[in-house]
């Protein structure tokens, strides 16, 4: 039986950009990342990219509590803000936390946004996005 998880992924996405110069300033591989007009992989019959992606993910963990999978984002990122605002805004990008919890079971998890995430995301201009998936 599986229990439920929640799956935390940084995007910063936008016009075509270097996701190779990203890698390097960031000093952080990317668990995702495409450019403008390729293919998409996970569906050649659909359309290409629109848009180039840089894409840092946890995967799915298995947790009811929300705080502790954030704070991995933030211990990876948080000290690299500025890093990520400078070269956002040089080339004109956005930047945006998908938070995707996956309920198993009817057990939900607490979703709690503490005063150090939302002055990460104030701080990146960041947009949030919350995909529920109920099983």
């Amino acid at each position: 039986m599986k229990n439920t998880s929640i799956m935390i992924e940084l995007t910063i996405f936008g016009k075509k950009f270097n996701t190779e110069k990203l890698t390097k300033i960031l000093q952080v591989s990317p668990t995702k990342y495409w450019q403008k007009w390729e293919i998409n992989i996970d569906n050649t019959k659909g359309p290409a990219r629109h848009e180039t992606s840089w894409q840092y993910s946890t995967w799915e963990i298995e947790t009811y509590d929300f705080e502790n999978v954030a704070n991995m984002i933030l211990d990876l990122f948080e000290s690299k803000v500025s890093i990520i605002s400078n070269f956002v805004n040089e080339n004109n990008l956005s930047t945006k936390l998908y938070i995707v919890p996956i309920v198993e079971n009817q057990i939900t998890p607490a979703l709690y946004f503490n005063k150090r995430l939302l002055k990460f995301l104030y701080d990146l201009n960041a947009e949030v996005d919350i995909d529920m998936y109920v099983n």
